[in-house]
């Protein structure tokens, strides 16, 4: 195994030059970026050369860093919508669904019902027992919230202890359930 610039070049056989099943490179900082790996294959005799894979390895820290961008741009899109304490979407992701929600409930006349929630006495909670003891009580919160709803109903957090439901498609005797049920649970 030779490496060069952060580049590691495999070959089968006795030398670079005897790469007749293939040749990959594994490429970048594994641990930044999953360890991304390609493989090149052959099953002709030399069909590598020395130059092919000097090229290989020339461009292989060029590709890594072209990966290692997108990563962190798709991790940065994640948390710009999602909501870091209880991994749902926040207030931004949520009025972006509100939009699009909003728009196709009025072309195919469907029904929509948005419901907005807090929790009573949570600064209670955070005063007698700490942060702590009130995030993971936010984080419960929204999972069961979560876990109570429908596969296709959005559930966000807006900020502090105020959720939104955004419920698509609901029938009257669905609503009419729906407001038993919060009636129950207070």
């Amino acid at each position: 195994m030779e490496t060069r610039r952060g580049a590691r070049i495999y070959g089968r056989g006795r030398s670079l030059h005897d790469a007749a099943l293939g040749a990959g490179i594994a490429f970048g900082r594994r641990e930044r970026i999953g360890g991304r790996c390609w493989h090149f294959n052959s099953v002709e005799q030399d069909a590598f050369s020395a130059d092919h894979l000097r090229i290989l390895q020339a461009i292989s820290s060029k590709l890594a860093l072209s990966v290692e961008n997108a990563v962190k741009y798709q991790q940065a899109e994640d948390s710009a919508t999602t909501d870091y304490l209880t991994g749902l979407p926040n207030a931004r992701s949520l009025f972006i669904h509100l939009d699009k929600e909003i728009s196709r409930c009025a072309r195919t006349d469907n029904n929509l019902a948005i419901m907005v929630c807090d929790i009573n006495g949570f600064k209670q909670v955070n005063d007698n027992f700490g942060h702590l003891e009130g995030d993971r009580m936010l984080r419960i919160f929204a999972q069961n919230v979560k876990n109570a709803c429908r596969e296709y109903d959005y559930v966000a957090r807006m900020g502090g202890d105020e959720f939104v439901i955004v419920v698509p498609n609901i029938t009257r005797l669905q609503r009419r359930k729906r407001r038993q049920c919060s009636t129950l649970s207070r």
